[in-house]
């Protein structure tokens, strides 16, 4: 079973429709989040691990060695924690995506540290719209992943839920005290928008 922050990910990433050259920085051949972008496309992975059998293979912190204005758009989910230099990858997804092109990105934010081979940051919505920015990015949409208090303390908790059918009632039920929570409420400090499991972003070249 899925925690609650891939979950909502992967919510959102049912809504997208992309269509030409899609570029997975950090993904894996058979992740199974490409099968619920809708579109006409064809997807190519650049993963540095060789089990992940991808297309390529290369440091983000580096150049990447693939030309100006190749790809119509870029996935990078829960990537930009792990990388120091974290403004490169965004700098040259910018530089390889072609005009009107679009990155899709997914960074985690109340979520536990996860070595993959290292966890260096977390970014709030600001500094997030600051580095996309910083690259050239326009039309920077910047939404929560999230459900509130509860959803952050059940993704916390995840691990300790052992069983399927546990996790699931738990998240049923974090999920709904968030949402009466949002109810009575609203503009409280502990809804999604204050405390998010992480952040979903949508810009374009």
């Amino acid at each position: 079973m899925h925690s609650l922050f891939r979950k909502l990910t992967y919510d959102k990433l049912s809504k997208l429709k992309l269509d030409g050259q899609i570029l997975d920085l950090g993904g894996i051949r058979k992740a199974d989040y490409h099968k619920l972008i809708k579109g006409q496309h064809n997807i190519k992975v650049v993963n540095i691990d060789g089990d992940a059998k991808a297309d390529f293979s290369f440091d983000l912190e580096n150049k990447f060695p693939i030309e100006n204005d190749s790809y119509n758009n870029i996935i990078c989910l829960n990537v930009l924690e792990h990388i120091f230099d974290y403004q490169n990858v965004v700098d040259e997804s910018f530089r390889i995506l072609k005009s009107g092109g679009e990155i899709i990105n997914v960074t985690p934010f109340l979520l536990n540290i996860h070595e993959c081979p290292n966890d260096y940051w977390r970014y709030t919505k600001q500094s997030l719209h600051k580095i996309f920015a910083k690259a050239g990015f326009k039309e920077i949409e910047i939404t929560e992943i999230g459900t509130g208090l509860f959803g952050a303390v059940y993704q916390l908790k995840f691990g300790f839920f052992k069983i399927d059918i546990i996790r699931k009632i738990f998240m049923t039920v974090y999920v709904f005290m968030d949402r009466v929570l949002k109810l009575v409420r609203p503009n409280s400090f502990i809804t999604a928008r204050h405390m998010p499991l992480g952040f979903f972003v949508r810009a374009k070249k």
